[in-house]
């Protein structure tokens, strides 16, 4: 359970901090493969992934990613002006507004257009700090179309280095004022997918820093969403804007993994890449 979970985790830092390494790795592996709980699961492949990448398997991290439920492409538009962190309060029009690949967006910083932007494999995350600049107190739209084969109950969880609104169809789900490092997970909120295209916006603030996020869509449980696939062809998204919003039904979801505190991918990732250089170090 979570509870294990954290243990290890914790453990596990601990190790990496007295540079004691013996069988992290297979530890992780086990955990992995025996884990009951569908968060835990999820979390321990997220991070194996991580690792097999580091060996060059990059087919297995695809594969894993697909499994995950990661949005792997999008439409990114930004940056737009963020000063202090105030313009998040408010929906921005372009949130609503029919999708146009070709149309040039006023970001109050200049003229922008949409650019479609895919997932960075090493991280499983979205780089916007380095695909727009400037990128102090700025503020991005991520934009993806969500086909569900029926009307469906699904968790949005988001992991992000900083503030992150989400919208289906038009329709406010997601809120958090935050300036914290990306993480697994951290945030989540319940939609109610109508049969058929479904328009999901993202909308990420950065103050300073580092700027990434990553999304991925689960059942409610935690469990792999079956049904649901993402689109990004331009003619996906205008047929997503005619869905009308429709709110869940009070149903209890799993609360985000990132209650377990320190999960973020400074401390972990940072920790795998010293265990993996130590056990390449004593095998040479």
């Amino acid at each position: 359970g979570l509870e294990s979970w954290a243990a290890f985790l914790r453990t596990f830092e601990m190790l990496e901090r007295l540079g004691q390494y013996q069988n992290t790795v297979e530890s992780l592996e086990q955990l992995r493969n025996k884990a009951a709980h569908p968060l835990v699961r999820d979390h321990a492949t997220f991070l194996s992934t991580q690792i097999a990448l580091r060996r060059g398997d990059f087919a297995g991290a695809l594969e894993a990613h697909n499994a995950l439920g990661l949005i792997q492409d999008a439409w990114l538009m930004g940056p737009i002006d963020n000063t202090g962190g105030i313009a998040f309060e408010n929906q921005l029009p372009i949130e609503t507004e029919l999708f146009d690949e070709n149309r040039v967006y006023d970001t109050g910083l200049g003229s922008a257009r949409w650019q479609r932007i895919q997932l960075r494999a090493r991280g499983a995350h979205f780089p916007i700090g380095s695909l727009i600049t400037p990128t102090h107190e700025m503020q991005a739209v991520l934009m993806v179309a969500v086909h569900a084969k029926r009307n469906t109950l699904a968790a949005l969880r988001v992991g992000s280095s900083g503030q992150i609104g989400a919208s289906l169809n038009g329709h406010p789900v997601m809120k958090v004022d935050a300036h914290r490092p990306l993480g697994w997970d951290q945030s989540v909120a319940l939609l109610s997918l109508r049969r058929g295209m479904n328009l999901l916006v993202l909308r990420t603030g950065n103050l300073e820093g580092g700027w990434s996020i990553r999304a991925r869509l689960t059942a409610p449980n935690g469990e792999q969403l079956s049904g649901v696939t993402y689109h990004t062809d331009p003619a996906a998204l205008k047929k997503s804007f005619k869905t009308k919003y429709r709110a869940p039904r009070n149903f209890e979801i799993e609360s985000p993994i990132a209650e377990i505190e320190g999960l973020t991918d400074g401390n972990l990732i940072r920790s795998l890449d010293r265990t993996l250089e130590s056990r390449t170090d004593s095998s040479a």
